[in-house]
């Protein structure tokens, strides 16, 4: 495999390292790579563990929720999206809403960041029930997920 971005190519993994590094939070555009013999070119954005990292959360019911981080999505191979039930609590617990579930949805609207899952809470009147939609995964003893 190799790729070429703005016109350099990089035949090696560590090949252009620093210029990727200059350019996080940006967009590397013209980026071709070339596999299997056939050339694909792409606009990608550059990220850093900071940014795809939960650097906040939310307690709830006494619960613990963050967003999906990237480790967590390519664990269970999965888009980095939804809110990660660190610790259900009580109502969501009662809800048997496992730990390690990705709430993707609470009523009608849809849950795909921790701010999107704040909303849905704060319109849901005290004492009402809604439908959560959620996802979980089962993991084999070897640690697979199922």
């Amino acid at each position: 495999m190799s790729a070429r971005s703005e016109g350099a190519l990089a035949t090696e993994r560590s090949s252009g390292i620093g210029d990727i590094a200059k350019a996080v939070r940006t967009y590397l555009d013209h980026l071709t790579v070339e596999r299997g013999g056939e050339r694909l070119s792409f606009t990608m954005p550059v990220s850093d563990l900071h940014w795809i990292t939960p650097d906040e959360y939310i307690e709830y019911g006494d619960g613990v929720f963050h967003n999906l981080s990237y480790q967590q999505a390519r664990h269970f191979y999965r888009p980095v999206s939804g809110v990660y039930v660190a610790n259900p609590g009580y109502v969501f617990g009662k809800a048997a809403i496992p730990r390690g579930s990705i709430v993707t949805g609470i009523g009608s609207d849809a849950v795909a960041t921790l701010d999107d899952f704040q909303r849905a809470l704060e319109v849901v009147p005290d004492d009402q029930q809604v439908p959560v939609r959620f996802v979980t995964f089962a993991v084999s003893p070897s640690g697979g997920v199922n």
